[in-house]
């Protein structure tokens, strides 16, 4: 047989093993101990089993097919474990629901691990809980009513944590003694904690929006943090950050409506923060903290209010008495001209100004249907830019490639709802 028809032989012979590769149908608690798609066909219902679901083989994908696993939140007892004393590989868990247990998803020792398009809720311990294992993706899922949302220790490593909602837990987000993570585009409210990273360092908390939780972020003994891009807003405190926490960046936030902005104390220092607005009832407060830096070097560009040169951060209060409010700026370049001195210390030398362009920021940040732009188009930056039609349209794109991706109802439902109102968006906007 010539060479190339030997070629096209082997390749129809495994084209054929993949085509008929058979999708394993569960219909009952079990232990998946064998690489395989698995598909959950009926909810599963029990209440004396330790574990519903083990996961102990590398390369396996768990579809719950919009079902439900329900037990009991005894100490111990798991929805969903994927674990194994030798490691484990590659596995994806997706379109499930798991409630009413003591840890609703346990991931241990494992590594490309996947969870998406899933509810876990009502679990006494964590909702989803992440040990010792690297390269985590937790996309597009929502975390309810847990004891803590997510959360992450021992060493965990290359995590992300996207497109969720996380809320009416007793804390949304623990990032224990972990390091090199990523937590961006999610919903955090609702809980009395929103994020704590604690012991831990690399971590990126970008474009979230945290609000009407008791606290907003708290980071302790932590450094090289970077902390962007969000709106932090009607917590009782926004961010706390203590404990000699070391070395980290605040920037390009909105920090408003908290009834304190930033509490930093107990030997912290030499961290950055600029181009953010605080608008609270007590912006900052310092306690046995030394010097930090509040502003960059001034240079050309877009700032956080909208003016045209980066500096320090905007100072604001409700009454329009806030320092960047008030202060004088005799050439108009955006910067007031005497420094703003939070202490002896800690003082930002370039503290932005503008009201008229601050005020128009202020008003527009809770822009619903802009921010729904961005949740299907993420190139689209609802902070920064003006939504045109095409926006509208690659955003609706998105949406409806979601909505025919997943089976679960509830998000299929809220898909919907967000294509109504981008269809509204997209008439009102000029052509």
């Amino acid at each position: 047989m010539k060479p190339t028809m030997m070629l096209m032989a082997m390749f129809i012979v495994l084209f054929a093993s993949v085509s008929n590769a058979e999708t394993l149908k569960i219909d009952g608690c079990t232990a998946i101990n064998s690489p395989g798609h698995y598909l959950i066909v009926n909810d599963l219902v029990n209440l004396t089993a330790e574990t519903c679901i083990s996961i102990t083989s590398n390369n396996v994908i768990l579809d719950g097919d919009g079902h439900s696993i329900q037990g009991t939140p005894q100490k111990f007892r798991t929805g969903v474990l994927i674990h194994s004393p030798y490691g484990i590989v590659n596995v994806t868990v997706r379109n499930i629901t798991v409630e009413n247990w003591y840890y609703g998803v346990y991931i241990k020792k494992a590594e490309d691990v996947e969870i998406s398009f899933s509810k876990i809720a009502n679990t006494s311990r964590h909702g989803i809980h992440v040990s010792n294992s690297t390269s985590i993706q937790i996309d597009s899922n929502r975390l309810t009513n847990n004891g803590v949302g997510i959360s992450f220790e021992g060493g965990s490593e290359y995590i992300v944590v996207s497109n969720s909602t996380i809320e009416k837990n007793l804390d949304g987000i623990y990032i224990i003694d972990s390091s090199n993570g990523l937590f961006e585009r999610n919903i955090i409210r609702n809980n009395w904690g929103g994020i704590w990273i604690s012991g831990s360092f690399q971590i990126v908390i970008s474009n979230n929006t945290i609000y009407l939780n008791k606290d907003g972020i708290w980071i302790s003994r932590s450094d090289h943090n970077l902390i962007s891009n969000n709106e932090i807003w009607n917590n009782e405190n926004g961010i706390w950050i203590f404990d000699y926490s070391l070395y980290n960046t605040f920037k390009d936030n909105v920090i408003y409506e908290n009834n304190l902005g930033l509490k930093m104390f107990n030997y912290t220092t030499f961290n950055t923060i600029y181009n953010n607005i605080f608008n609270n009832t007590i912006n900052v407060e310092l306690d046995n903290t030394t010097q930090n830096t509040w502003n960059a070097s001034k240079s050309s560009g877009r700032n956080i209010i909208y003016g045209m040169v980066i500096g320090g951060n905007y100072w604001a209060e409700s009454n329009n008495t806030g320092y960047s409010q008030i202060c004088i700026d005799v050439d108009v370049d955006g910067i007031c001209d005497l420094p703003y001195h939070i202490n002896n210390k800690n003082i930002d030398y370039l503290p932005l100004t503008n009201i008229q362009v601050a005020e128009i920021v202020l008003d527009s940040i809770n822009d619903s249907l802009e921010q729904i732009i961005t949740k299907y188009y993420p190139f689209f930056d609802w902070r920064t830019e003006t939504p045109t039609r095409s926006d509208v349209i690659q955003a609706v794109v998105g949406a409806v490639n979601l909505y025919f991706s997943t089976t679960d109802q509830h998000l299929k439902d809220s898909i919907l709802n967000d294509v109504i109102l981008l269809v509204q968006l997209y008439f009102k906007l000029p052509n």
